[in-house]
């Protein structure tokens, strides 16, 4: 199938592409062609960034967690927050969730969710707001935007699980709990130099962070 939105950023293609650490799924990602070091700072610091045209590593990290634990949301509902691609709430899905629901304030996001989820002959709604209620949320790479801290303290908040996956960058909040698992991995196609790893956290009731 095509790519239902932007057919080329940066001059290049829009390509149906698997990360490495999840080759069970395929998404729409930016393809081969492209200079990445010389777009990195249009990438990484303008506010209209194609984020969902990038695996980013920590939803990578908690794509695979999720394939290789599908209990964590077998017959659940399942929210992914700040889905960008949708690879977590994607490996949801094919993890047996109940239901899915991709969140994104990017309307191009939202299109690449259901795109991909439609590659892998899997279900899941899009929305730009949490609906009324959720088993369990997930949120990966949602803190290289420190604003995005409160809203992910109160997510945690809620009377549900949250799953979060991140890359610890530098200058980001530290969550304060021991991970479930830390991953090699890296953002594909990769712009994301120096991240190398990403770390898996599960709370319940609450989330705090370092200070620092």
């Amino acid at each position: 199938m095509d790519f239902p939105g932007r057919k080329q950023i940066f001059g290049a293609h829009i390509e149906a592409r698997r990360h490495p650490l999840v080759p069970e799924l395929a998404l729409f990602l930016l393809g081969e062609g492209v200079d990445l070091e010389a777009h990195v700072h249009a990438i990484v610091e303008t506010d209209d960034t194609p984020m969902w045209a990038f695996a980013w590593a920590a939803g990578a990290a908690l794509a695979r967690h999720l394939l290789d634990h599908p209990e964590l949301v077998r017959g659940l509902d399942v929210i992914d927050f700040g889905a960008g691609s949708g690879i977590a709430g994607l490996a949801a899905a094919r993890a047996g969730a109940r239901s899915v629901v991709c969140v994104d304030l990017d309307p191009e996001a939202l299109v690449a969710c259901a795109a991909n989820a439609a590659l892998n002959g899997l279900t899941v709604a899009t929305a730009t707001t949490r609906p009324a209620r959720w088993d369990v949320a997930l949120a990966a790479d949602v803190l290289y935007e420190r604003s995005n801290a409160p809203i992910l303290t109160e997510l945690a908040a809620c009377e549900a699980v949250t799953l979060v996956g991140e890359s610890n960058r530098p200058g980001t909040p530290r969550v304060s709990a021991s991970a479930l698992a830390v991953y090699d991995v890296r953002t594909f196609p990769d712009v994301d130099v120096p991240v190398t790893r990403a770390a898996i956290y599960r709370f319940e009731g609450g989330l705090g962070f370092e200070p620092g």
